[in-house]
Formats: C-alpha cells, sequence, structure tokens
C-alpha cells in the first residue's frame, strides 16, 4: 500500500480528519511527565491505530517486537534508517533507538537489531546529519514503526 492509499484510509477512518493534522496536533499538544520528558495525549495510540490498522484491544508495548523478515518490511526499514541516520548520523540515531527501546515503542530485540543495521551503514556512510531530531522527526518515527509492525 503506498503513502498515498494509507492518508485515504486514515481519513475515512477519522471521518475526514487530515493524518497531517493530526501529527501537527500531536506536535503541539504536549505534557511534562515528572521527569521532565514531554507526554503525549493519545492522539499518539490513535496515530498509531491508523498507520498500522491495528485492533485497539491487540496494542500494547512495545509496538514493535519483531523486524519484518519480508522484502517491504526491510524496503521499509532501511528507508526510515536513512531518513534518521541523515538526519541525526550516527551515534544521534543510535541515541534515539536507545529512546524508542525507554518508552516502550520497539523491543529490546528490535533494538539490537537496528543497532546492528546502523552500525552497518557506518561504514558506508560518510556524511550524515548532526541535528537533534525533532518532535516532528520522532513522530514520524512513531508512523515508520507502526508500519512495520503491521508487516510483522
Amino acid at each position: 500500500m503506498d503513502p498515498d492509499d494509507l492518508r485515504s484510509a486514515a481519513r475515512e477512518e477519522l471521518g475526514g480528519q487530515d493524518v497531517d493534522e493530526l501529527k501537527s496536533r500531536i506536535e503541539t499538544e504536549t505534557e511534562t511527565s515528572d521527569d521532565g520528558r514531554p507526554v503525549h495525549s493519545d492522539e499518539v495510540k490513535e496515530l498509531l491505530l491508523i498507520e498500522s490498522g491495528a485492533d485497539p484491544e491487540d496494542l500494547a508495548r512495545p509496538y514493535l517486537t519483531a523486524i519484518p523478515e519480508a522484502y517491504a518490511g526491510r524496503l521499509t526499514l532501511f528507508e526510515w534508517l536513512d531518513f534518521v541516520l541523515r538526519r541525526a548520523g550516527v551515534s544521534r540515531t543510535l541515541e534515539a533507538i536507545e529512546y524508542y527501546e525507554n518508552v516502550g515503542w520497539i523491543s529490546s530485540d528490535v533494538g539490537d537489531g537496528l543497532r546492528d543495521h546502523v552500525r552497518a551503514f557506518r561504514e558506508v556512510t560518510h556524511s550524515g546529519g548532526t541535528t537533534d531530531l525533532t518532535m516532528a522527526d520522532h513522530v514520524l518515527s512513531l508512523v515508520y514503526i507502526a508500519r512495520l509492525s503491521s508487516m510483522t
């Protein structure tokens, strides 16, 4: 399914509400936990449900417990890692993977697999970004995680 089909299906699911609008609201509507980290409203869960096509009853953390073996899954995985590496570079990508494990988006097994892939890319990545990932970047990573979850 291509991104336009996903957006169309998501709009139908949301009764016409735009997924980009939902992502924007997720970025701007945050609360802070006791330790100062941002905590998102139920919209993150809603976005995950929309992107993955998951049944709300089946949604539990970690959202991604295995890396898909299918070609489409591998392609999606490499597209995501390419995005993060170009944006943040190797060390910040590794930090993001650890963060995604800590917040329960991915399992430790998935985190180990992602770190192996990133270390392999280190050999072929001569220039990468060095900026910190933004909230929008993390939301996009959650969308990728949801897509990958739907492929396992």
